[in-house]
């Protein structure tokens, strides 16, 4: 779980879900210790088959997914029957091959949501209902950072190279 990843596992958890999320081998731990039941390695090469059996062999209700492109094939293959798959980014795979027809045969729904996409009305709502759940407390924020102005660039640099586990905070 990156940055979104670990927000997602936080309010999924708040929300009552049981949270199965993938991370670098290295974060696990910090994903189970955010409510994730079960956090697996995403570059393991037995991923779907561990994924698909951490849920019983019934598959996820939702899939919340940064890297739709790359992981389409594998969500097909774990997604519950009349599951959701809410994509919210992209990766080096723009265009995928989509397996319509496993889609189809599980009810599927891909939802993908961009921020920029809602209307303002929508992006008011949404930014109430997360003032909500921070307001619950319990909510962990991960500082990979800290940095004032002048370090802006350095810390935009280490975020888009992966090295930094947690936020960066620009003090002005």
């Amino acid at each position: 779980a990156g940055r979104v990843g670990a927000y997602a596992v936080q309010f999924a958890k708040l929300g009552g879900a049981r949270v199965t999320a993938t991370a670098a081998a290295g974060d696990a731990m910090a994903v189970e210790q955010l409510g994730a039941a079960r956090c697996f390695d995403y570059a393991d090469p037995e991923l779907t088959s561990k994924l698909r059996d951490a849920s019983g062999k019934q598959g996820y209700d939702l899939i919340i997914e940064p890297r739709f492109g790359s992981n389409i094939e594998m969500n097909a293959r774990i997604l519950s029957r009349n599951g959701v798959i809410a994509a919210y980014g992209f990766d080096d795979n723009p265009s995928p091959a989509v397996p319509a027809r496993q889609l189809l045969m599980r009810n599927a729904t891909c939802r993908f949501i961009g921020i920029f996409g809602l209307s303002q009305q929508e992006q008011v709502t949404a930014m109430l209902q997360v003032g909500d759940l921070l307001a619950r407390g319990g909510v962990q924020h991960r500082v990979g950072m800290e940095a004032g102005l002048a370090g802006a660039a350095s810390a935009h640099q280490r975020i888009e190279a992966g090295g930094l586990s947690g936020a960066a905070l620009i003090s002005i």
